[in-house]
């Protein structure tokens, strides 16, 4: 399964503000009938549940930020067992803010930096202008529960993460009432 969006040509995310989103089935059956059904991470809640056929079929849900996984089972006489096709995120294509995670993976420490692009001349580097005093939270959740949560205040920090285990993460950034949404994984 492959998944996009075909309004801004994004092959591997899926936008949350506006329309183009899609999933494609590829099979080797010659069966056209499939249920898929769309889980959101942290918890893996069920958020959506649909009919699809063989090709490229429209998402039409209305996804808010963060990863989702899919599933798919063939529908028939019998129906097919669930099979995991793959994750893929939703991102508010948007939002004027972005952020970025590095080292990732990582062990001791990762850094968090963000940015707020509020000029509309690329050659201007971004600045960093936070309403609400400059502060802004961030969340580190497991697949099902949060992990750390921390008020900062600064566009770059270091953030002690060595008393996690070994695994993914998402770490979620709520900034000017908009929240980002990336993984991170800990080794």
């Amino acid at each position: 399964m492959s998944y996009g969006n075909s309004v801004n040509g994004n092959s591997d995310t899926w936008c949350t503000s506006h329309s183009g989103n899609y999933f494609s089935i590829e099979s080797d059956y010659d069966l056209n009938s499939y249920e898929v059904r769309l889980k959101k991470y942290p918890g893996l809640q069920v958020v959506m549940t649909t009919t699809a056929s063989k090709g490229q079929n429209t998402l039409n849900y209305m996804l808010s930020q963060g990863w989702y996984t899919m599933e798919a089972r063939l529908l028939g006489c019998k129906n097919g067992d669930w099979v995991t096709t793959g994750e893929v995120e939703a991102v508010d294509c948007s939002s004027n803010y972005s952020f970025s995670l590095t080292p990732n993976p990582a062990t001791n420490v990762v850094t968090l930096t963000l940015d707020d692009v509020n000029t509309p001349d690329p050659r201007v580097p971004a600045t960093f202008t936070v309403a609400e005093g400059g502060k802004y939270e961030v969340q580190i959740w497991s697949e099902t529960a949060l992990m750390k949560k921390y008020t900062f205040d600064r566009p770059t920090v270091d953030i002690p993460v060595s008393d996690l285990r070994s695994g993914r993460y998402f770490v979620l950034v709520i900034v000017n009432g908009k929240k980002l949404t990336q993984q991170l994984i800990i080794r």
